[in-house]
């Protein structure tokens, strides 16, 4: 798809990331102006900035921790009146130790929820009225892992399976509205934080 004929931006929240930094790239290749969420790379968010620039796009970026609610509504209400959203790619994924969920502490679980879970729904809550507008998309990328369950995954695949029914409830309510709601589930990459586990 080619998105030179709509106006506004492509939101990818965890831009920074090895799959948010991809995503962000090929928007900017096919012509859509980029805004992106970041938690603490700077230095990463300015790369792809410069990055998604010389690809002759216009380039927002904001270090934003999802699991803020108003920090995140500040963010996207201020795309309105930069042509809104279009589409959000929602990419944002922690570093996840591959245990046994019997050796995980209640509040290593309770983080990656409010992470992952909690901070798309606060990203999709603050967006809709804008996508609602566009008639546009919601992309999530979730994992593999929620069909084919490997040892040892549970605190990857347990907060994206409640992504990926939030998204078939987006699909289901949202349609009327000409809003599109799709998950994406890879399996494991050679970039991102899958160096950090190989």
């Amino acid at each position: 798809m080619d998105f030179e004929d709509l106006t506004g931006f492509a939101l990818v929240t965890g831009g920074t990331g090895g799959i948010g930094s991809a995503v962000c790239r090929l928007l900017a290749e096919r012509g859509s102006n980029v805004a992106f969420t970041y938690f603490q790379n700077q230095n990463e968010a300015q790369t792809l900035e410069d990055t998604l620039r010389s690809l002759g796009q216009t380039t927002l970026s904001k270090s934003i921790d999802l699991r803020d609610n108003e920090a995140v509504s500040e963010f996207i209400n201020s795309l309105q009146d930069q042509g809104g959203i279009h589409t959000l790619v929602h990419t944002v994924g922690p570093p996840v130790p591959q245990t046994h969920l019997s050796k995980i502490p209640p509040s290593t679980f309770q983080k990656h929820i409010e992470l992952e879970v909690n901070g798309f729904f606060n990203a999709v809550h603050a967006a809709l009225p804008l996508l609602r507008n566009a008639q546009g998309s919601i992309i999530a990328v979730t994992t593999a892992a929620t069909d084919r369950y490997p040892i040892r995954d549970g605190l990857s695949a347990s907060p994206k399976a409640a992504v990926e029914m939030l998204i078939r409830a987006l699909a289901a309510e949202e349609g009327k509205f000409g809003v599109r709601a799709n998950a994406i589930g890879p399996g494991m990459l050679t970039d991102g934080m899958a160096q950090k586990l190989i």
